[in-house]
């Protein structure tokens, strides 16, 4: 997959604010490899993340009803 310089990046701070959660819970699921993030500078632990891959890991989590069974 080929990142696109000129989507919307968003730090760890924003996502835990939209998303009601801890930066440290954003954190994580980007080193688990839950939510695709991409580390600028080796020693800063400064990570972004694509709105696109933000809204992709939102979709796969997405509660959906269950199918009525007869």
């Amino acid at each position: 997959m080929t990142v696109v310089v000129d989507q919307e990046w968003l730090t760890a701070e924003e996502i835990a604010e939209r998303l009601k959660v801890h930066k440290r819970t954003v954190l994580r699921w980007v080193a688990a490899g839950a939510l695709r993030g991409y580390r600028f500078g080796a020693e800063s632990g400064m990570v972004r993340v694509t709105r696109s891959d933000l809204e992709h890991f939102l979709e796969e989590r997405a509660t959906r009803p269950k199918p009525e069974e007869d």
